[in-house]
């Protein structure tokens, strides 16, 4: 046994490139975590998190650099949001990789060579997928893709081509990949929709509103096709919140709900249980 975890589970991530350590994150639920490397040969333990930080902090998808002399992370501290940092090794010094994106890293994942890191950032509720330099620190110009959640991001070990899952209103889970230094879409496979006619789906409507207490809230709208005509019913339909969201995914039973019954979607995305308590 190399580490004892004091929360509620281990999950380890990656080896430095020596073999010699591992890093790892120990959770004590799914949004408050310490980050840890571990030497395998020795057992000592190492912690890279602030020891006086929040108490509610988040550190996870630990991978080590190529040289081995920092782990970069997704994390919360310090933030609003969760960014992409760099933890040297020597100082325990963060430096934050996706400061001007004020939206949450979901993913992130560096490529064999080292030089090159893909993440994903959940904009209210939609992916967008950045291409990151990591010795200019600057991004590449990211393709573009539609309106959708991507996920499970893969390099080919030449360190150019990108694979990811992508799932959308038209998409129960394609995989694609992306040339990362010239922006070239392959779309590679394609999900069972048992002969739906895709193309007849509608697509999403990001939308948002002002709430009771002057917040605005986001959400999204589906708009029946057009053979529906005059004054429609309407489906809101609210999740509990507050740590999850609706995403612009494959609709399933919700596609009858537009495309046999002509009925519209709305789905808010709420800010905690007290609102859900004031809508219901």
């Amino acid at each position: 046994m190399l580490a004892q975890g004091k929360g509620n589970y281990l999950k380890a991530y990656d080896w430095s490139p020596d073999d010699h350590k591992a890093v790892f994150c120990d959770f004590a639920s799914n949004t408050v975590s310490s980050l840890w490397t571990v030497d395998v040969t020795t057992g000592e333990k190492t912690l890279l998190s602030p020891k006086k930080g929040k108490e509610d902090e988040y550190y996870g998808y630990p991978q080590f650099s190529k040289d081995g002399m920092g782990v970069y992370v997704v994390t919360d501290h310090d933030s609003e949001f969760r960014r992409l940092a760099f933890v040297d090794l020597a100082t325990k010094q963060f430096k934050y990789l996706s400061d001007n994106i004020k939206w949450d890293v979901e993913e992130f994942r560096l490529s064999p060579d080292g030089k090159t890191l893909a993440f994903v950032s959940n904009e209210d509720g939609v992916s967008r997928l950045h291409i990151l330099d990591t010795k200019a620190g600057k991004e590449k110009v990211a393709p573009p893709l539609p309106v959708a959640v991507i996920s499970d991001l893969q390099w080919h070990t030449n360190s150019v081509d990108l694979a990811f899952n992508l799932r959308s209103r038209r998409t129960p889970n394609d995989v694609y990949s992306v040339d990362a230094n010239t922006g070239k879409i392959d779309h590679w496979y394609k999900g069972v929709t048992g002969g739906v006619d895709l193309d007849k789906l509608p697509e999403p409507q990001q939308i948002s509103w002002k709430s009771f207490d002057g917040k605005m809230i986001s959400g999204f709208l589906y708009r029946p096709p057009a053979i529906f005509t005059g004054k429609r019913p309407v489906i809101v339909n609210i999740h509990g919140g507050p740590e999850e969201q609706y995403r612009p995914e494959f609709g399933y039973h919700n596609n009858f709900f537009l495309n046999e019954l002509g009925i519209v979607l709305i789905f808010p995305n709420v800010r905690g249980v007290g609102l859900w308590q004031e809508l219901s």
